[in-house]
Parts: C-alpha cells; sequence; structure tokens
C-alpha cells in the first residue's frame, strides 16, 4: 500500500484519486508500469538487447531505431466506422469501450467463451479499473490493424502520455506465455513500460531483429505486424490508456481497411473522415 503525496494517507495500488483528500496520483496502470521494479527490469532487458545489437554490428541501426521511437512513435486505436462517425458527428461524445458498453446496457456481451476470456483476462491485469482502460498499440502514422476495426485514429501523444502503459504484446498473447506466473501473482517484471520508456521497450522486444543497414521504414514494420483481419496473425505492442478520450484527442484518422467494408460500413467511413477533416480545419 503506497501513500499519498499530499496528504500521506493510505493509498490503494488501484486508485487515481486519494479517498481522503482526492488529491490526483495518477493513473494506476503508469504508476505500477513506472515502479522501480518495473522499470530495473526493463532496463536491464534493454542492455542485453543493445549489446547484441552492438555485437552483430548494428549499433548503429539501433540507435536510430530509438531516435525514430522516441521522435515519431503514437498511440493508435482502431474502431469500427460506425464508432468513428458517433465519435467526429458530435464533439459532446467519447470513445466507449466494451466493458462501459455492456455496463450500460448498451451491447450485448460477446458469446459466453469470448465474454469470459475477455473479462477474466482484464482482470489480472487491471483488477478493479479494467473497465477504465482502452486498449490501442504503438506504432507509427503509418500503422494500422484492421482486425480492431475499419477506422485508425491517431491519439495527440500530448492527451494521452501521462496515462497510458505499454505491454510488450497482445495480452492474450502475453497471459498464455506467463500465465504460470500470473496465476500466482507473481507478474513477469520487465515487460512493460511508461510512455517516456517506451523506446527501451521496443528495442527489449525487437532488437534482436534489426538487421545492418536497416532503414527507418524497416523499423516501422518492424514495431507493428498486420495480419489484416486475422487477429491471431497481429503483432504489437498493446497500449493501455487510462480512461477515455474525445474526437480532440485525435491527431488524424483513417480508413484502415476499406476493401472490407460493406456498404453500411463505407457510408459510416466516408462520413467519419469527411467530418473529422472539417474539425481539423475548424478555427
Amino acid at each position: 500500500m503506497s501513500k499519498c503525496s499530499n496528504c500521506n494517507a493510505p493509498l490503494s495500488p488501484s486508485l487515481r484519486h486519494c479517498p481522503a483528500c482526492r488529491a490526483d496520483a495518477g493513473a494506476p496502470n503508469v504508476r505500477e508500469c513506472g515502479s522501480t521494479e518495473e522499470r530495473l527490469a526493463l532496463e536491464e532487458r534493454f542492455e542485453v538487447s543493445k549489446k547484441s545489437a552492438f555485437s552483430r554490428g548494428c549499433g548503429t541501426e539501433f540507435s536510430d531505431f530509438i531516435l525514430l521511437t522516441e521522435k515519431s512513435s503514437c498511440v493508435i486505436v482502431n474502431m469500427p466506422a460506425a464508432q468513428a462517425r458517433n465519435l467526429v458527428t458530435d464533439v459532446k461524445n467519447i470513445y466507449v469501450n466494451y466493458e462501459k458498453l455492456v455496463g450500460s446496457g448498451l451491447r450485448l456481451p460477446a458469446l459466453i467463451p469470448n465474454d469470459k476470456k475477455r473479462s477474466g483476462m482484464a482482470g489480472f491485469f487491471f483488477g478493479t479499473y479494467d473497465d477504465q482502460i482502452i486498449y490501442g498499440f504503438l506504432g507509427f502514422p503509418s500503422s494500422k490493424l484492421p482486425s480492431y476495426g475499419g477506422i485508425a485514429c491517431q491519439l495527440k501523444s500530448i492527451s494521452i502520455r501521462n496515462r497510458v502503459s505499454f505491454l510488450e504484446e497482445n495480452s492474450y498473447s502475453f497471459f498464455n506465455q506467463h500465465k504460470d506466473a500470473i496465476l500466482k501473482s507473481d507478474f513477469p517484471k520487465g515487460y512493460r513500460a511508461v510512455w517516456g520508456n517506451r523506446h527501451k521497450l521496443v528495442m527489449a522486444k525487437l532488437g534482436d531483429r534489426i538487421q545492418k543497414g536497416s532503414t527507418d521504414t524497416d523499423h516501422e514494420i518492424l514495431i507493428s505486424v498486420s495480419g489484416g483481419m486475422n487477429r491471431e496473425q497481429d503483432e504489437f505492442i498493446e497500449a493501455h490508456i487510462f480512461e477515455t478520450f474525445n474526437v480532440h484527442a485525435i491527431e488524424a484518422m483513417k480508413d484502415a481497411n476499406t476493401s472490407k467494408h460493406d456498404k453500411g460500413a463505407k457510408i459510416d467511413a466516408k462520413i467519419a473522415l469527411e467530418q473529422f477533416a472539417k474539425i481539423q480545419t475548424t478555427p
């Protein structure tokens, strides 16, 4: 149990605001992933990856990938075209995740096996604040994962950098690989990062895939791999955003899979992109 920095009262790791004085302690996922233990474990993995890259003669490429990640990487949230249309046609609307939609009765739950898997997974990773997490991925402006929705929304870093954390891969895959430890409440350290350390997580994961002579374009391809409409073939660093956002948090909006749209989705996508463009040009 930590202490509130404002009033020194006990503060639950799952709470953002101190229950005594209501001071903002910061997003709980960021506090957890930014802990000393996590940072030191990630640093160790980063240094191993760095040493390996330099020993293979890829030191310059390794450093270039770090600079590219620090300068240009971003968080992207894919969503259905209808949801994107709803978000931009009324600036009072906010993005609502699956948990909130089901909890408020605005949509039906997924099939029982999938609903149980989703709820159980989120509980292992976030506990009682799992319904506050928005899922996205770390990429570059050109990145998109159409299996998660037809519209790719690049979020402004200023809107999310203090409340986003990253997991080295999709949470389902990560759980399957480390479930024995996770089930024993011994979450593996060094596989998560906060915004300021995202480059170290990228290099810890991808450093051994860097080749001599690789360019920024090659590195952009490495950070997120789309399997088309097959999620099992997607590979990415998962982003966890605490609490929601509205259209003003979006830097750019792109059509992720025009060829896969049905007629209704095509219309929704067209309206969403046109309206977003208007919002972008409005003073």
